[in-house]
């Protein structure tokens, strides 16, 4: 994510939850999150992010964005692949 895409992101999360960025914390804010949210899309964390204004009556933290982001990445097993863990499972418990 870019700078500018990270500087959007966090204006757009603090007028979602109508909260004030203030000038004076406006730099701290921005190196925060970046620390954490730099290595991730703007178009992932923005939906992300819009999830949260959705479903949760406060503004997220830019960690529990970034839990939030790889979460919905994860890929869930089908149900053969589940089933091949849980055959896997019985067998190891099995073999001792």
């Amino acid at each position: 994510m870019l700078k500018t895409e990270l500087k959007d992101l966090v204006l757009r999360s603090f007028a979602l939850f109508n909260q004030t960025l203030y000038a004076a914390d406006q730099q701290i804010t921005l190196t925060s999150w970046f620390s954490v949210l730099h290595d991730l899309q703007f178009e992932d964390c923005r939906q992300a992010l819009e999830t949260c204004a959705i479903a949760d009556k406060f503004m997220p933290t830019p960690g529990a964005l970034r839990r939030l982001v790889i979460s919905e990445k994860e890929d869930i097993p089908t149900e053969h692949q589940f089933w091949s863990y849980i055959q896997a499972g019985i067998k190891a418990r099995n073999e001792g």
